[in-house]
């Protein structure tokens, strides 16, 4: 897909897997790559534009419909076989729909890691970019009109009332607004690329690269909220499950990465699906 593990249309140099493999550029689109045949399926936006960046011989543009996908995987393949995707590039929900389509063809998906993509990209000379570094700020209180305190408080009391020990946070705008920070991750966007978990407390566990977190800025946020790379969120909430007690943590599968879900299936969690309370 186009986009990144954030689900988002504006991504770092080192997620533009897209314009990788097939030369799109638009900002949303996906590529299929099977043994025999190839396809880039776009909307009607990029109808022109696929044809233009993209060659022709190799991949073939499906009419862009819900089915599409499901559609050229079915004719390529037989019955019984295997689809890997990456499951950080796909949310919950979307894997949900993609195998309830493959189904009926008898096609099944299976997850892996790490992107086969990445592998051959990272072995170019020039080599697959790293990921950014962009040092995250404060929003003053004086712009947001409330503090990050009061909103994640605000927050966690809804989270206490409905039952919920957390919910977890899966998109950097949202970020953004609930702890009042601002990112240099992306181009012309201040996203704070990064995961988060607000608890039923008031606490936010903030996954992302150290390096981004100024000392200012881990400072001010207190005992609050805790930093933490993304590579410990599994075993970060295998063992907030254990602390949950049987409480239910929510997420919202059309925006929350499969990988993460899955995350929550294997430390055994109570999930429940809800809109994101920060949204």
């Amino acid at each position: 897909p186009r986009s990144d593990r954030f689900q988002g249309e504006q991504v770092p140099p080192g997620d533009e897997r897209l314009v990788w493999l097939a030369g799109f550029t638009g900002s949303a689109g996906l590529a299929a790559v099977t043994a025999k045949a190839a396809a880039v399926i776009v909307d009607g936006r990029y109808t022109l534009q696929v044809r233009k960046q993209c060659n022709g011989e190799v991949f073939a543009f499906p009419e862009y419909k819900s089915t599409a996908l499901a559609n050229f995987l079915g004719e390529c393949l037989s019955k019984d076989s295997i689809i890997g995707y990456d499951p950080w590039l796909h949310s919950h929900s979307a894997i949900q729909k993609l195998e309830k389509a493959l189904e009926p063809r008898g096609l099944k998906l299976k997850a892996i890691s790490p992107n086969p993509i990445d592998g051959i990209w990272q072995a170019e000379p020039e080599g697959q970019p790293a990921g950014p570094l962009g040092a995250f700020a404060a929003h003053d209180d004086d712009l947001t009109g409330e503090t990050a305190a009061a909103k994640t408080e605000r927050l966690a009391l809804d989270l206490e009332q409905a039952g919920h020990a957390a919910h977890i946070v899966t998109q950097p705008d949202a970020i953004a607004w609930l702890l009042n920070i601002r990112g240099r991750d992306i181009p012309n966007s201040p996203l704070p690329l990064s995961f988060a978990v607000l608890q039923a407390d008031g606490a936010v566990a903030l996954f992302t690269d150290p390096r981004k977190v100024p000392p200012a800025l881990l400072n001010s946020w207190g005992d609050r909220v805790t930093v933490s790379e993304e590579a410990k969120l599994g075993s970060w909430l295998k063992e907030f499950v254990k602390r949950a007690k049987g409480k239910t943590i929510s997420f919202t599968p059309a925006n929350t990465p499969r990988a993460i879900t899955k995350m929550l299936d294997d430390a055994g969690a109570k999930t429940k699906h809800q809109s994101d309370p920060v949204e």
